[in-house]
């Protein structure tokens, strides 16, 4: 059966929070945990998380939890597209259906990636985004198979978008006009403890 893949990118140093944001805590666990338990608890089979900086201590904090694995990233310095690759070298020959895409720093509950999933398969898109009072917020990107040729070929210039060559489906999520939890935003560490995901929500915690 064809399964649902995510690749979540936690190779980065964190320059401008100061402090590795994977382990950064978040809704009674670390960062880096909740986002796994998101996505496995939404409906993806498999996560690869793709790692880097500080690795041993992420592999510490992935260690027994069902579904995930990791993915080493020794070029990570020299862009996030690097990760990209190194998490799709992971796959194999296993059959898929769709590919999730999810930096560490901008967390999402379940019941986001779930709508996002339900709305990718029913609707049959090559790419699917979440939307937030009607704007686009790109993550996570939900890719189909169809386009795994092309992602394996971007470089820092491509990026994720321009490669795929095809307009995006917007989904809204739980909430009107798209969850709140798909679109916060927090780019110092000034911001963390007043971010309402912090403690009930979701958040972006930018490098």
């Amino acid at each position: 059966m064809a399964a649902v893949i995510a690749i979540l990118l936690a190779a980065g140093e964190s320059r401008r929070m100061g402090q590795l944001k994977a382990l950064l805590p978040w809704q009674g666990t670390s960062l880096l945990k909740h986002q796994v338990t998101s996505l496995r608890a939404g409906g993806v089979d498999r996560v690869v998380v793709v790692l880097g900086h500080r690795s041993d201590e992420l592999k510490a904090e992935l260690a027994g939890i069902e579904g995930v694995a990791w993915q080493l990233n020794p070029d990570y310095l020299q862009g996030k597209t690097t990760s990209i690759k190194a998490g799709l070298s992971s796959l194999g020959s296993e059959q898929l259906d769709a590919l999730l895409i999810l930096n560490v720093d901008q967390p999402r509950n379940a019941d986001v990636i779930r709508s996002l999933l339900k709305e990718h398969q029913s609707q049959g898109s090559l790419i699917t985004i979440p939307t937030h009072k009607v704007e686009s917020v790109w993550h996570p990107i939900i890719l189909s198979r169809s386009l795994l040729d092309e992602l394996r070929e971007i470089d820092e210039e491509t990026y994720v978008y321009k490669s795929c060559g095809a307009a995006p489906s917007g989904c809204h999520p739980p909430g009107g006009n798209g969850s709140p939890g798909s679109a916060l935003g927090l780019e110092h560490p000034r911001r963390v403890p007043a971010c309402p995901g912090r403690s009930a929500a979701d958040g972006n915690l930018s490098e």
